[in-house]
């Protein structure tokens, strides 16, 4: 008997809640492959929760509680958005994960996977409770601040125990993180490895 074919979708490591999700219509902002993005039907949305609350101030998306790296919904794919660079990745339906399924996201620094297999997860597409999501009539965060603006470090998230007492981070230029905003990236890298933020130190490495 040939093996059944596993349901592969979209990771997106997300700051983001529900509530903004139901509000955007999906999850914003990404720069995915556009052309391989779109192959896909279901997008798996985990919780970044250390971004969520490092970022919530800056970002009115960044609204997610669910604990940090659970599966907490499953989206439908509709399309991706352009917006200012970036997309938004629309939904036509949403399944919410309840409750959320922990230790999910598998760490790296990219916040976007692409293959995983809805099997590994435990999750079958066909036995979820499926929920239509409205499209917004304009672009939902057009007055927030460009990603540009308060970009943060995209920073794995090893086991503390892995860790020295003081943790060296390298900042690549591309990365804005000039005047105040040293203090978000400080904040979020605390959260991220779980130590107190006076003990990171943030290096700027030119190329």
């Amino acid at each position: 008997m040939p093996a059944k074919a596993s349901t592969l979708a979209v990771g997106l490591f997300t700051c983001e809640g529900l509530d903004s999700i139901r509000k955007a219509g999906g999850s914003v902002y990404w720069q995915p492959a556009g052309w391989r993005f779109r192959s896909y039907e279901f997008v798996l949305l985990m919780q970044n929760l250390a971004k969520s609350r490092a970022f919530r101030e800056v970002w009115p998306w960044a609204t997610g509680e669910n604990p940090h790296s659970s599966a907490f919904a499953l989206g439908k794919l509709a399309d991706l958005v352009e917006v200012d660079a970036h997309y938004r990745v629309t939904f036509s339906e949403i399944a919410p994960l309840d409750p959320p399924i922990a230790d999910c996201w598998p760490g790296g620094r990219t916040t976007l996977r692409y293959d995983l297999r809805l099997e590994d997860y435990g999750i079958n597409p066909a036995k979820l409770a499926w929920e239509p999501v409205t499209q917004p009539l304009t672009e939902p965060y057009k007055d927030a601040p460009a990603d540009g603006d308060a970009a943060p470090l995209m920073l794995p998230a090893p086991a503390p125990s892995m860790l020295p007492a003081t943790t060296s981070l390298v900042a690549a230029a591309a990365v804005p993180v000039a005047g105040s905003k040293f203090a978000r990236v400080r904040a979020f890298a605390a959260q991220m490895y779980g130590v107190r933020a006076d003990e990171i130190e943030l290096e700027i490495r030119l190329r």
